[in-house]
């Protein structure tokens, strides 16, 4: 687990490290416990959008 302060207006990129390396299915979903607060792409950039807290989570498809 990985904790960010970002301010207002920031972006940061998440990266998920998957295991076992050959692994046959990567793809991978991100998320936001809160999408007024942060919103994550597809690729896991994050972008701030206003004050407060949230919780970055991925998945495997």
């Amino acid at each position: 687990m990985y904790y960010l302060s970002l301010k207002v207006g920031t972006t940061a990129t998440m990266q998920a490290v998957i295991s076992p390396a050959n692994a046959i299915d990567t793809r991978i979903t991100w998320s936001s416990s809160d999408n007024q607060v942060a919103v994550v792409d597809t690729n896991g950039l994050i972008i701030i959008t206003k004050v407060g807290r949230y919780l970055i989570i991925f998945f495997l498809k």
